[in-house]
C-alpha cells in the first residue's frame, strides 16, 4: 500500500482545464466531478464512516 488516500487519488487524477484528451485535443472548461464528489463526501459524512470502519477493522477478525 502506499499511504496515498484512494479517494484522493481518484480526484488528483480527474481531468483539469488544459490536460490531454485520448483524441489530442485539450479538455475545455470546468470538470464538475471534483466538485461533486467533494459535495457527495460531505453529505455521506464519508470521514466519520471511514473511522467508524477503521475501528472495526482494527478489533474485528472479519475485515471489511
Amino acid at each position: 500500500m502506499s499511504g496515498i488516500d484512494p479517494l484522493e487519488l481518484r480526484l488528483s487524477n480527474m481531468l483539469k482545464e488544459g490536460d490531454a484528451l485520448a483524441a489530442g485535443g485539450r479538455f475545455e472548461g470546468e470538470n464538475p466531478l471534483p466538485a461533486m464528489v467533494q459535495a457527495l463526501k460531505q453529505r455521506a459524512d464519508f470521514e466519520k464512516r471511514r473511522g467508524e470502519k477503521e475501528m472495526f477493522n482494527e478489533v474485528s477478525v472479519y475485515r471489511a
